[in-house]
């Protein structure tokens, strides 16, 4: 999970030398991604990509921050507070666990980007994946048949989508069909001219949450020489590049959502006016990516004197919560912004009793402390929708939330006060961010007394 490598990586950074700069800004290895850990992560806050590199089949992981099965909802049942005594009771004679918890959302994956390539004649050399954290561009490159072909791809933080650039050392050589594919609920894919769209709702979760949120992920092709052709064959839908010189593409993704309690708006428009924004390719000539690999140098580190190896593990760190919470609306979840599952560990979500202080904890020592606002939105957001909560639940004038949730989520998996780790997670924050949470912070205090009675 990302609060874990996160909270190492910062923790390790106590005691580290001066390295050469390639060693300790760019990740780089000699095979392509096998699984979702194997795989490059990339983001710009609001939209996450991990990039595998295959040779002939490429992935590219979708994940768009607000895309979350269910629907705004509060499943605190009326008048429940009436049940308050004996839950206390039950509390105190350690049988907290004999309720039933109602289910609350889960981040979902929006989806994948598909790209296969024809055989080579020959054996692949030179092959070389790479991350320079320095700026975010992830770099695959081999030789086959006396060609080198590289792919770049990173996520614009100015324009909001996903690029992917692919080119070859020769003219006429990048010939590939370009596809989506999710495991969402009712795909529709469509294609037009260079064109590709995947439209698709998340899942509902399980009672009482029913489903609501739509999103769309929207690819724009440019391809310079050779010909691009559009197959409409539903889930086979795809933009088919032939002797092409090079070719970018870009992702748009959007959903429905608009705020906790509104997800009404329109993901087609929403994409349609970002790709409309790009109008040319960007100048990536000022993307020049140029030891060990580094699975090699994880693997030794245990045993071999290796410094550089902690310098880059905070440079990833670092690399690593920008990508996931950088002018965005949501923080980072338990995976950061990135999801290739349906239901994944612990629904990935906003656990507040350590998990999302624990990503946020190397935020100011890292010179990272801008990176902080999605939470203190989150807290904001949540003391309005835990005000009617502790009011039906708990019968207080307070506000209460519990320890996961997403962000159209309002009431608590277990029956626990979690104001301290708010608390916590304020104190590390600088005095902007504590002026706009003092209210409520003063409310949780003086209110923990009121939830807890009679045996504070």
């Amino acid at each position: 999970m990302i609060l874990v490598f996160l909270a190492a990586a910062f923790s390790l950074v106590k005691g580290a030398v001066g390295v050469p700069a390639t060693s300790d800004t760019t990740l780089w290895f000699e095979q392509p991604g096998v699984n979702f850990t194997t795989s490059i992560l990339l983001g710009n806050g609001r939209l996450g990509a991990n990039y595998y590199g295959g040779v002939t089949s490429d992935t590219l992981g979708l994940n768009e921050d607000s895309i979350w099965s269910g629907s705004p909802y509060d499943p605190a049942p009326a008048n429940c507070s009436t049940n308050l005594p004996m839950a206390r009771e039950l509390d105190f004679l350690n049988t907290v666990c004999l309720g039933t918890p109602a289910e609350q959302g889960t981040f979902q994956p929006a989806g994948a980007l598909n790209l296969t390539f024809p055989q080579g004649q020959s054996e692949v050399t030179n092959y070389r994946r790479q991350l320079d954290l320095t700026t975010a561009v992830a770099t695959m490159s081999y030789t086959q048949d006396g060609v080198t072909f590289t792919r770049e791809v990173f996520v614009s933080h100015p324009a909001q989508v996903v690029v992917v650039r692919l080119s070859a050392s020769e003219a006429g050589k990048l010939t590939f069909n370009a596809s989506f594919s999710t495991i969402m609920m009712n795909p529709a894919f469509s294609v037009s001219g260079t064109t590709l769209v995947l439209a698709a709702g998340s899942y509902p979760a399980v009672s009482p949450i029913p489903a609501g949120l739509k999103y769309e992920a929207r690819l724009q092709l440019q391809a310079d020489g050779g010909s691009v052709d559009s197959v409409q064959n539903g889930a086979n839908s795809l933009l088919a590049v032939e002797n092409a010189d090079t070719v970018t593409l870009f992702v748009a993704i959007a959903s429905s959502y608009v705020y906790y309690n509104d997800i009404s708006g329109n993901p087609t428009s929403k994409n349609i006016a970002t790709l409309d924004a790009i109008g040319s390719a960007p100048d990536y000539d000022k993307y020049d990516c140029g030891g060990l690999p580094t699975d090699v140098r994880a693997a030794t580190f245990q045993n071999t004197f290796d410094p550089g190896f902690v310098a880059l593990n905070l440079n990833w760190a670092r690399y690593l919560l920008i990508s996931s919470s950088l002018d965005c609306a949501q923080p980072a979840n338990l995976q950061g912004i990135w999801n290739e599952q349906k239901n994944p560990e612990w629904n990935s979500k906003f656990t507040i009793n350590i998990n999302l202080e624990m990503n946020y904890w190397g935020a100011e020592v890292g010179n990272l402390a801008d990176l902080v606002e999605p939470v203190v939105r989150l807290i904001e957001d949540v003391s309005v929708t835990g005000a009617n909560m502790a009011q039906v639940m708990y019968n207080a004038s307070a506000t209460a939330t519990g320890t996961g949730g997403g962000p159209g989520d309002g009431a608590p998996w277990m029956v626990s006060n979690r104001s301290v780790q708010v608390r916590t997670v304020a104190l590390g924050m600088r005095a902007l961010f504590l002026n706009r949470l003092n209210h409520f912070l003063l409310n949780c205090v003086s209110h923990q007394a009121e939830l807890s009675e009679p045996f504070a």
